[in-house]
């Protein structure tokens, strides 16, 4: 992964460097704090490691067969998502906590991912219902996450139930497996999202020229 060329968009080189992918490798060798993603990144990275070579396939025909099976994806971080969900929640409420406010919230998600944006912003409107009415309750209204990964959006319905048990609360909760962007005939008044993180993902030329702008 780090010494080997290969080709690639633009010749034969190394992979670019990623934050992420390095992160990933610095846990797993160190044996702390590994997570769920660092362990599917190291069987994507065999895999693709083994279909060059033994079954000498280009780099992108074996990336795109490894995702497949092995979908590397890294979520926003805990404590970033906190910081977003809180500030979405004072823009939204500009310091008027009502129950009709409260109600009213239409909180989507584009890409929820494994809902560690979505579930703990849904956590903090459960609280707020107490606050403001003396007891917990649910409006099932309040959130939509969108995903492609059809086990993420598993993995987050079953973290959802599990949550509203938490506050001896009933009801579905609306993740769906679907491209967010495709979402069409509804209206949110609060969209969630994790910072533009920007990786070249092997594709320095294409990122080179945003990093070159204001966004970048």
């Amino acid at each position: 992964v780090f010494i080997k060329e290969h080709e690639l968009y633009g010749g034969k080189r190394r992979f670019d460097p990623d934050y992420d992918m390095a992160e990933s490798f610095r846990r797993l060798r160190e044996g702390k704090n590994i997570q769920e993603h660092d362990l599917i990144m190291l069987k994507h990275e065999r895999l693709e490691y083994e279909l060059m070579n033994k079954k000498h396939m280009s780099y992108q025909e074996a990336h795109r067969l490894a995702e497949k099976k092995y979908n590397y994806q890294v979520y926003t971080p805990n404590k970033i998502a906190e910081k977003i969900n809180l500030i979405a929640l004072e823009k939204y409420f500009e310091g008027e906590i009502t129950y009709e406010k409260l109600m009213s919230v239409r909180a989507l998600d584009l890409s929820c991912g494994n809902g560690n944006l979505l579930l703990p912003f849904l956590e903090s409107l459960i609280l707020l219902s107490k606050d403001i009415s003396g007891k917990y309750f649910y409006n099932p209204l309040w959130i939509k996450g969108c995903d492609i990964n059809e086990e993420a959006v598993n993995l987050t319905k079953r973290k959802g139930e599990e949550l509203l048990k938490k506050y001896s609360l009933k009801g579905s909760i609306d993740i769906e497996n679907i491209d967010g962007l495709m979402l069409e005939g509804k209206k949110y008044n609060i969209v969630l999202g994790n910072p533009p993180y920007l990786g070249e993902k092997n594709n320095r030329e294409v990122f080179q020229k945003i990093k070159n702008t204001s966004f970048g």
